[in-house]
């Protein structure tokens, strides 16, 4: 089985607002084009999300604690979410004050009847950073594999980690690492996206047993992910080799990016 994790749970300083809250056009008649055939997605986060349920058995969007933030955003559109995990690894359904939060805001779409693959996974401190969001959510993957037959094994398992901010995301960017994944020697423990000559390690395809490397640097006090790589044999995909479009690996930082985002989408004002 695979996994999809997600991170959204950062501050988006650079963007002055929530940039994974921002629409994907500002046409939503565009919305039809989106490579996510016949979904209603129209933020980031919800285009994310929807990219990585065609590739992945389950997703885990990783966020601060304020979880009905997110379960909101993906309500809004009916991508529902089954369980949110809080603090100690807690697991629970969706519950009804989470509903009431999505209901206050307007989201009249919200039922039960949409959960599907979708977790929130909540770290217990706020903007701690990518490392650290890794680290305890694959000490869950960990203790599911170990407790649940129908969870992920060593032999047969692939955690795929994935930006929220990837506005031009498409399933083929994942498939591609894993594919290469796949076609590698047993010693490989992830294939990541190159941006600009420089390894992303937030976009990418890992072995379930790779993520020791990020709880063992958490521990050891190490803020960083990518010293943590250092520990992995990693190997690489060229969005240049493949003749990718920028955008499907580009993400957006800035509200300058996300102008570029619309012009290139042919929606901005």
């Amino acid at each position: 089985m695979s996994v999809a994790l997600v991170l959204a749970g950062g501050q988006s300083r650079r963007m002055g607002t929530d940039k994974l809250s921002l629409h994907l056009t500002k046409d939503a008649s565009c919305v039809e084009s989106n490579p996510v055939a016949q979904s209603s997605v129209v933020t980031i986060l919800e285009h994310v999300s929807a990219v990585c349920k065609t590739i992945a058995d389950e997703v885990w969007l990783l966020t601060s604690p304020d979880t009905e933030r997110v379960v909101s955003k993906l309500a809004k559109n009916g991508q529902a979410v089954s369980h949110i995990v809080r603090k100690q690894g807690h697991t629970s359904p969706v519950t009804q004050q989470d509903l009431a939060h999505a209901a206050q805001q307007d989201l009249a779409h919200v039922t039960q009847q949409h959960a599907g693959r979708v977790r929130v996974v909540a770290d217990d401190e706020f903007y701690a950073g990518p490392l650290r969001a890794l680290a305890h959510a694959w000490s869950l993957l960990r203790e599911q594999s170990a407790t649940s037959e129908a969870m992920l094994t060593q032999a047969d398992s692939y955690v795929f980690i994935v930006a929220g901010d990837l506005p031009g995301l498409t399933s083929e960017v994942l498939i591609a690492c894993k594919s290469k994944l796949d076609q590698g020697t047993d010693d490989v423990d992830a294939v990541l996206v190159t941006r600009d000559g420089m390894l992303q390690p937030l976009l990418g395809c890992y072995r379930l047993r790779a993520g020791r490397v990020f709880v063992n640097a958490l521990d050891e006090g190490e803020k960083r992910i990518l010293p943590a790589l250092r520990e992995l044999c990693v190997e690489t995909v060229s969005p240049e080799d493949c003749h990718w479009p920028e955008w499907w690996t580009r993400p957006v930082h800035t509200p300058g990016d996300y102008e570029d985002w619309l012009m290139a989408r042919g929606s901005a004002k």
